[in-house]
């Protein structure tokens, strides 16, 4: 058998956007080799998170405490994400209002 192992650099570049629905959407574009056409594929969050509490809900060989931790754990993270994302919107709203401020003719 002849065989032949070949090895394909791909940069992978991972966004989060959310359409003017409100929904979030995992976008991910994949750059193989030195390509600079992208491959994108999106998945959206919600269908993520529910995939997720599905499996552990209905997967009868999975440890319930292990789902439960796992889910306790993700929950604590997304919870600290989304306040990493308040304060950085606070900080960039406070910003927009400094330059507002600035940009005001003086009395």
């Amino acid at each position: 058998m002849n065989n032949a192992e070949i090895s394909v650099p791909i940069f992978v570049d991972n966004d989060l956007i959310a359409d003017e629905d409100g929904r979030v959407s995992v976008v991910s574009l994949m750059y193989v080799g030195d390509d600079d056409d992208a491959v994108e594929a999106s998945v959206e969050m919600e269908s993520v998170v529910r995939d997720l509490i599905d499996f552990w809900k209905h997967d009868t060989t999975a440890d319930p405490m292990e789902g439960a931790s796992v889910l306790y754990t993700l929950a604590s993270e997304c919870h600290r994400f989304a306040d990493l994302m308040w304060d950085a919107a606070d900080c960039l709203d406070g910003r927009r209002y400094e330059m507002e401020v600035d940009g005001l003719p003086e009395l």
